[in-house]
């Protein structure tokens, strides 16, 4: 059986997340006022995985060494707009 969870993205332009084995992350948006990660997973899965995330502000210059767009985040609360990319292994 599979389940969705979520976690708050911390605004940095790089940070390691702790999800579990093989997770597919299926959205990124704000809620409250927060930039939120949903994903999916199998609920039997033990394993955990370190995912590394990267964001890039409008403008900025993007890395071409193998990353995959997840979504962007438009912060109402604050005038910002992440756009979250996974750095794939």
């Amino acid at each position: 059986m599979r389940t969705i969870h979520k976690q708050q993205l911390q605004i940095a332009d790089t940070w390691t997340y702790l999800l579990p084995m093989n997770a597919k992350i299926i959205h990124i948006a704000e809620q409250n006022g927060k930039p939120m990660m949903w994903y999916i997973f199998d609920a039997n899965e033990q394993r955990n995985e370190s995912r590394l995330l990267r964001t890039y502000g409008t403008g900025h210059l993007v890395a071409d060494n193998g990353q995959r767009h997840l979504g962007t985040v438009v912060l109402t609360s604050m005038p910002l707009v992440l756009h979250v990319f996974e750095v794939m292994p």
